[in-house]
């Protein structure tokens, strides 16, 4: 399943406190969701630049940006703004901005500890609010469920599960994913994931691994770089990206 979208991303490590910024998608690639919620009153923004091969295709999606507004300690809102470029041989490049995204983000659960949680996240795809080559018939909604908890002292597993429709009227797929991180030093961090896409009617399946590093520069500021590898089809697809996360307050 040949997917030029990067949505959503990263079970983080274990951080300093936490009032540190906490990114979700620095790379645009990852796909396990964290736990957490942007601040309240805050915004928090992800961007990346990432570049997918696979035989004689490229994708490069640059500026893949996640941006969330905390409303209160239980709720974000968020958009998703993606330009990319798709190039393969003997064809003409194409490059335009994917649908926009809009939704939220609702903190359902935390353990007293604060350590362990589960969150809801829902997006919506506009047809419209897009470039002409990559608008679409009608809007498309995302679902997912996330959870995250910490395995001994200095490991974190975080899972997502959900189901994304399509926009082009084509069959919903399911996504899976786990993600695997930990703490080098105090501000490096690393991690590792599976993920996977199956369509409704099992005709079509994208299964991949990946992991990066993180480096905390400040507690509003990190920057990451990942790489990755599809398991499915043949030849397989790879992908690079760094990204950079920020957060700052919108009201005092």
């Amino acid at each position: 399943m040949n997917r030029p979208t990067m949505i959503l991303m990263i079970a983080r490590p274990f951080l300093r406190s936490c009032t540190v910024l906490v990114p979700l998608r620095p790379t645009g690639q990852i796909q396990t969701e964290a736990i957490s919620l942007s601040s309240a009153k805050h915004v928090q923004g992800e961007d990346g630049v990432a570049s997918e091969r696979e035989g004689g295709m490229s994708l490069v999606a640059h500026h893949s940006t996640l941006l969330r507004f905390g409303v209160s300690d239980r709720l974000e809102v968020r958009t998703v703004l993606e330009p990319v470029t798709m190039s393969s041989y003997g064809a003409p490049t194409i490059r335009g901005i994917l649908p926009m995204e809009f939704g939220f983000k609702a903190g359902l659960w935390r353990s007293d500890d604060g350590a362990s949680a589960l969150s809801f996240i829902a997006h919506l795809q506009l047809p419209h609010l897009a470039s002409a080559v990559f608008k679409r018939s009608r809007a498309a909604p995302l679902i997912r469920m996330t959870a995250a908890t910490p395995l001994g002292e200095n490991w974190r597993l975080g899972v997502t599960a959900g189901i994304e429709w399509d926009a082009g009227g084509g069959p919903a797929v399911a996504i899976y994913t786990a993600a695997l991180g930990s703490s080098l030093t105090e501000d490096v961090g690393w991690y590792g994931e599976v993920y996977g896409f199956v369509s409704e009617d099992g005709t079509a399946s994208d299964h991949r691994i990946n992991g990066g590093v993180t480096w905390l520069a400040n507690d509003d500021l990190q920057l990451d770089a990942a790489l990755g590898l599809g398991l499915t089809t043949n030849p397989k697809p790879w992908f690079v990206g760094v990204g950079i996360s920020y957060r700052f307050a919108f009201t005092k």
